[in-house]
């Protein structure tokens, strides 16, 4: 193969390898080579992208493999089911990370493409519709719709930090979602809070950042924020992702 091929949308749904954990996979491949192929159906990356840039970015010849579907006439289910499968095993994913995947889920249409480019005048069917994909994708990465409503609620109103912390598991959504209606700046402070150790819960960093009284971190039930990784789960969660 001598054209690059398309990344399939659905492999698009967990987030790229960045900064110093890539850099060290570029190396890694420049020194011993693409140690697992990255994985195509009709022609396009179901699995591999992060091994796919690597390669580009080492200057390394990628490898591939074919996966066939066995069902020709659902074929987008197929490989849905099969990415899902992949990166839900290999990431061991909070079922906060899956509601925000499952957000991402519902943003595409049946055949990959993205539902946000699509003109709907009729606010009422369109409310409706996001109903319907939130409980599908709430389904198929196998999480609560109440979690993913609450996932909804982050992506759209929360600060950036605020969702990248509850992508990376170091927020509990129903924590983040509780915080959401705050000034982003106000929200920020509170991710920046829980990442440095001087508060449990964004919730409870709120709180203090606006005057109010504390927060008791059990009333998030049980999805509760993860605990802190040592640094050998760091390094082998980026071995995980690294794969992908």
């Amino acid at each position: 193969m001598t054209k690059t091929p398309n990344i399939h949308p659905y492999c698009k749904l967990v987030d790229d390898v960045d900064g110093r954990p890539f850099l060290d996979f570029v190396a890694d491949i420049k020194q011993h080579g693409l140690r697992v192929p990255i994985v195509l159906c009709q022609g396009m990356v179901i699995d591999g992208k992060n091994r796919l840039r690597a390669c580009q970015a080492a200057g390394v010849k990628p490898e591939y493999t074919e996966w066939f579907p066995t069902d020709a006439e659902d074929v987008d289910a197929e490989i849905l089911a099969y990415v899902l499968s992949i990166n839900l095993h290999r990431r061991q994913l909070t079922s906060s990370q899956r509601s925000m995947l499952a957000v991402k889920l519902s943003e595409l249409s049946p055949h990959g493409g993205d539902r946000k480019t699509t003109k709907n005048t009729d606010k009422s069917s369109s409310g409706s519709s996001v109903n319907l994909r939130l409980k599908e994708a709430a389904e198929s990465l196998e999480v609560s719709e109440s979690a993913v409503r609450q996932a909804h609620k982050v992506v759209a109103d929360g600060s950036a930090p605020l969702v990248a912390a509850v992508k990376s598991g170091k927020v509990a959504v129903s924590d983040a979602a509780r915080i959401t209606d705050l000034p982003k700046s106000e929200q920020t402070k509170a991710v920046k809070a829980v990442v440095q150790g001087d508060a449990k819960t964004v919730t409870a960093a709120a709180k203090k950042i606006s005057g109010g009284t504390s927060f008791d971190p059990s009333e998030l039930g049980d999805d509760k924020p993860t605990k802190t990784p040592t640094f050998a789960e760091i390094v082998a969660e980026q071995n995980r992702v690294l794969e992908s």
